[in-house]
């Protein structure tokens, strides 16, 4: 999740050297560093989860009623910012069913 934060790649490919480095991993998940230092792709472990999370949350967004019913902010209930808040989800990187280091 750090290496798709935003920032310079080659901050991140530093990251990785130092991870790589520094700690004791297990081959697979040394692998899986390896081929993101390399500038590849890797399947992203994460999506499945995050998406339950987060359509929970839209769920619950979409469902949301006003504390005032009498003085609604109509915009809570219109498609249009819910439509949004579900493309920027789609096309957050962790969302992606691979993952690949990229400069943000």
């Amino acid at each position: 999740m750090v290496l798709m934060a935003r920032g310079p790649k080659e901050f991140k490919f530093e990251m990785l050297r130092e991870w790589l480095g520094k700690y004791r991993i297990n081959q697979y998940e040394r692998d899986y560093l390896e081929k993101l230092l390399a500038g590849d792709s890797v399947p992203n472990h994460f999506v499945n989860s995050f998406f339950r999370q987060q359509s929970y949350i839209l769920d619950r967004l979409c469902r949301a009623e006003s504390v005032n019913r009498r003085e609604r902010d109509k915009t809570l209930f219109e498609m249009g910012p819910k439509v949004q808040l579900l493309e920027r989800i789609r096309r957050h990187p962790m969302m992606q069913s691979h993952l690949k280091i990229t400069s943000t």
